[in-house]
């Protein structure tokens, strides 16, 4: 631990399929609809990053607003639908 501090660990106490999970971790979660606290992997919990990671995804969260505006205008992008096809030179700063 930073600072010579101490740190204090969780023991998920999920048990599935007959098997205790028993990770040390350092926090455990209730997920929505769910009785018991445990950990990210037992609550089949993933990070928002990892379910947008698609190239489409990331190369229209680098665009600004007007470029995605004059993109949809001009029938290159469709947010309804995804991304049709993004230009070559729209990283070109």
């Amino acid at each position: 631990c930073n600072f010579g501090g101490h740190r204090y660990w969780f023991i998920c106490p999920l048990t599935a399929n007959g098997r205790y999970c028993g990770r040390r971790v350092g926090k455990l979660y209730l997920a929505p609809g769910s009785r018991y606290f445990a950990c990210r992997h037992c609550q089949n919990l993933t990070y928002r990053s990892s379910q947008e990671s698609s190239p489409a995804i990331n190369a229209l969260k680098k665009l600004d607003a007007m470029t995605l505006l004059q993109m949809m205008n001009n029938g290159e992008v469709d947010l309804l639908n995804g991304l049709k096809a993004l230009p070559d030179n729209i990283f070109s700063w």
